[in-house]
């Protein structure tokens, strides 16, 4: 147990990414640490400990003289703590300075003595002290979307994005070395570049997806009753806040309610995905399933007259028509009538 801890600590102490995410926190990092210490609940303590270390040799790095690090390399082999105690953070929850074992004790000070020296022979070799350059900020774009506007969007690693009406896609300039990471609001179809060293990960109000290479649709509006996610190629795996998870395959769909279960079902294509393609499928629709997607298609309001109802369910389906062509079609073989007006559909018996 002990020498597996050991090997937990030493990784992470060698890791560049961690090491990265210790000294210069971002989104995109944070999210992916985060998830392995989910995966790797048993490395927590280890964890911890990487963090102070890697704290402390970046705050002592350049301040401490050859007799004070003489003192502090005693003190570690000795197993007492040094004298700077200060309180380390992970997640916000301070933690003291914790003893490790001898072995593993011994191979920090290596790592020390190791850099210690390193550090001597580059001062002789080159005297002008190298200035690090600042960690660059990671820059977020968003792509924000009105009622009655598509766009297409090709990110970074070539992935494609079909963004609907009333929807919102945030993405980073560059994805990082470990993960793509974006965030949606509303309605897109991604075809996903496959990448098996960078997961490909999509968050929603409800739900994280996460895919390798893939294609498939996720509807989540900001307070909809039910979100989705509708795999066409490959395989996804969707997770709900409270932490279930579900794996779909090609034809099935994901829906997660307010209650943050997850529900999988069988779907058809074109009512589903037909949207990026111009075609609007009506399955059984009623009044307020046509006015809802309608108002986001073509970026209209509807205006109901006194008394009006709508007494039947609809079926059908256009294709790249107008809002006055559709209306024609629905008022007809519904029995009611309508006018179009300032963006504002007047419907009435």
């Amino acid at each position: 147990m002990k020498n597996e801890e050991s090997d937990i600590f030493s990784y992470l102490i060698t890791n560049k990414d961690f090491r990265d995410w210790v000294l210069n926190p971002t989104h995109e990092r944070s999210y992916y640490w985060k998830k392995w210490m989910d995966e790797h609940p048993t490395a927590i303590v280890e964890v911890k400990k990487a963090r102070e270390f890697i704290e402390r040799m970046n705050f002592h790095k350049e301040q401490l003289s050859t007799v004070e690090l003489d003192d502090m390399l005693e003190k570690i082999i000795a197993n007492e703590n040094p004298a700077f105690e200060p309180e380390h953070y992970i997640y916000g929850s301070p933690q003291k300075p914790t003893l490790y074992s001898m072995g593993q004790w011994m191979k920090v000070a290596a790592i020390l003595l190791i850099c210690f020296l390193s550090a001597i022979l580059i001062d002789r070799l080159a005297p002008v002290k190298v200035v690090q350059p600042a960690p660059v900020a990671v820059v977020w774009k968003t792509t924000d979307n009105p009622k009655g506007i598509k766009s297409k969007i090709t990110l970074p690693d070539g992935t494609i994005v079909m963004l609907n009406s009333a929807s919102q896609l945030k993405y980073p300039q560059y994805f990082s070395d470990s993960l793509r990471l974006v965030e949606l609001k509303g309605e897109a179809f991604f075809e996903v570049v496959r990448d098996v060293d960078r997961p490909f990960i999509i968050q929603t109000e409800r739900m994280t997806t996460e895919v390798l290479g893939t294609s498939f649709n996720i509807k989540a509006y900001d307070g909809t009753e039910k979100q989705s996610i509708a795999v066409v190629t490959g395989r996804v795996k969707v997770s709900n806040a409270a932490g279930e998870a579900a794996i779909l395959n090609p034809n099935e769909m994901g829906l997660i309610s307010k209650a943050d279960s997850i529900n999988k079902t069988t779907f058809d294509l074109k009512e589903v995905t037909g949207w990026k393609d111009g075609i609007i499928t009506f399955k059984s629709a009623t009044f307020k399933d046509i006015e809802e997607q309608l108002s986001l298609w073509y970026g209209v309001d509807f205006v109901k007259g006194k008394g009006f109802r709508m007494e039947n369910v609809y079926t059908g389906e256009f294709t790249n028509e107008t809002l006055e062509n559709v209306m024609n079609g629905i008022a007809y073989s519904s029995g009611f009538q309508y006018r179009i007006s300032d963006n504002k559909v007047f419907v009435y018996k």
